[in-house]
């Protein structure tokens, strides 16, 4: 009886190390806009532009603040989107600032706040507080940059 348990317990552990390091990759948010165009962290850089189709770089997810406010953050680099590389004046969007805090809302880097307007179907549109305009973009191509003092775009999250 012993040596059947001692089998038994040697059979497991071999099925269980054989296993390990298949784990299905975990999901992850995206968004993407009413047009089919995803928010893609370029190149795997800070610089956020339109890729239309799902692939790399696209880990972008909402994380609500107070007051009906969000922050878009970045899960490639970490931090959040707001003005490219925290330069006051830059409106290209750009991942790796710092977060605001969820509790407060205060405390991230340079256009890091942004109020939802919903625009129907689950998406919304994204505005900054900074710019007082919203994410989109006018180059409607892949690569195309995108702004935080824009024309509207409607975004949805979505898991890929």
């Amino acid at each position: 009886m012993v040596a059947k348990r001692i089998l038994l317990v040697l059979a497991l552990t071999a099925a269980a190390l054989a296993g390990a390091g298949t784990a299905a990759q975990a999901a992850t948010a995206a968004q993407i806009d009413t047009h089919g165009a995803y928010m893609n962290l370029w190149g795997g850089n800070y610089a956020i532009s339109i890729y239309y189709g799902a692939g790399a770089n696209e880990q972008i997810a909402v994380q609500p603040l107070p007051n009906g406010k969000l922050q878009l953050r970045d899960n490639l680099h970490g931090g959040c989107l707001g003005n490219l590389n925290g330069d006051y004046n830059n409106a290209r969007l750009g991942g790796g600032n710092a977060c605001n805090s969820t509790s407060t809302g205060t405390g991230g880097g340079w256009g890091t706040v942004f109020t939802p307007y919903t625009c129907g179907g689950g998406y919304n549109a994204y505005r900054s507080q900074r710019w007082n305009a919203y994410i989109g973009y006018t180059s409607d191509v892949n690569g195309g940059p995108v702004y935080g003092n824009s024309i509207p775009r409607c975004w949805i999250e979505i898991w890929i």
